[in-house]
């Protein structure tokens, strides 16, 4: 499963490199299609879209590791905080990792605007998390996306437990 999900953001990184991109603060924006609905993968699941691009991210040991929350939460849970411990912090330490993007993301429910806000809200639970482990503020940088990319499209728990994240990516100088 877990070399499938990696597949599938492979190809699906490959391809959004190849779309036209838009920079804006040092971080590569992918454009996304005209429809309202993500692209979909074999599984009916939404492919991941990140704002970095695939050569960044290949110079990035781990990968884009992600952390998931409650319903209505900001906070990081003990699961949350262990993957950031083990996975991300050496990662973002480490003085060859020029920058930290940490992108939030929301389930479909609640508002457009509830759902941006609580994003940047997850978005800087993270970034406080790293900054108070070591990590150098001017490194990080946010985005919250609210609930405009989700990775899965279904009306139910189980779909809401996998768009309720944050995903971080490290990039090496």
């Amino acid at each position: 499963m877990i070399k499938k999900n990696i597949t599938l953001l492979l190809i699906a990184l490959s391809l959004a490199s190849c779309s036209s991109t838009k920079k804006t603060n040092d971080i590569v924006a992918v454009e996304q299609p005209a429809k309202k609905e993500a692209p979909v993968s074999a599984d009916n699941e939404a492919v991941l879209v990140l704002s970095v691009p695939v050569a960044e991210i290949a110079t990035s040991e781990t990968g884009p590791q992600v952390v998931y929350f409650s319903t209505n939460s900001a906070v990081l849970d003990k699961e949350a905080a262990a993957t950031l411990e083990k996975k991300v912090l050496p990662e973002a330490q480490n003085v060859k990792t020029k920058k930290v993007v940490i992108e939030a993301h929301c389930d479909e429910r609640g508002s457009k605007a509830y759902n941006k806000k609580l994003s940047v809200k997850r978005a800087n639970a993270v970034k406080e998390y790293l900054v108070k482990n070591g990590v150098k503020e001017v490194k990080i940088k946010t985005v919250g996306y609210g609930k405009s990319k989700p990775v899965a499209l279904g009306h139910d728990e189980t779909s809401w437990a996998k768009n309720r994240r944050a995903v971080t990516i490290s990039v090496k100088k």
